[in-house]
């Protein structure tokens, strides 16, 4: 919670920021996504007419899961942050997008902000390394601790006919 004190009433009125927030993403709606440590927000807050800009650099070490092997990663990330809060309901852009932010009484609120574009950067696919093997769809085994057990792979139905076809081809020489 950013307090606005001086910031809403003095035009011009620049404040540094430097917050640290232990956030607990469920209460924001991220159920999948929680923060391995606390949310760092380093910058400025200005009163712009009568607008609260505030920009910097936002930090936060998430943890997600590899979508192959399903290990857990810890993801650090640091990007810019730049928001436009006021005291006034805008109206949406043509995008049907509000490019200002509501506050009310004395402090405004920059964690679901914060949350949106950390997870805006997030990778659509996390990797625990670029070169995981996931795991075995026959017997759930983590492929890359070594071969599983399993017989050999058995190829998918749905391709089945496709291989049949380049078989019956080779063996005619076409």
């Amino acid at each position: 919670m950013l307090s606005l004190g001086r910031l809403k009433h003095d035009l011009g009125y620049r404040l540094p920021l430097d917050l640290l927030a232990a956030v607990d993403t469920a209460a924001y709606g991220y159920d999948d996504m929680p923060l391995g440590g606390p949310l760092a927000l380093a910058g400025l807050a200005e009163n712009i007419a009568g607008e609260i800009h505030v920009t910097g650099q936002l930090s936060a070490s998430l943890i997600l899961r590899c979508s192959r092997c399903g290990a857990a990663i810890a993801q650090d990330l640091s990007i810019p942050f730049e928001e436009i809060y006021s005291s006034q309901d805008a109206p949406p852009d043509q995008t049907g997008e509000r490019d200002k932010h509501v506050f009310s009484g004395a402090g405004a609120d920059l964690t679901p902000e914060a949350l949106r574009a950390l997870f805006a950067e997030l990778p659509m696919k996390p990797l625990c390394r670029e070169d995981c093997r996931g795991l075995c769809p026959q017997c759930g085994a983590e492929l890359n601790l070594g071969q599983c057990s399993c017989a050999s792979q058995e190829i998918d139905p749905r391709w089945k006919k496709l291989l049949n076809m380049l078989n019956d081809e080779a063996g005619k020489g076409v």
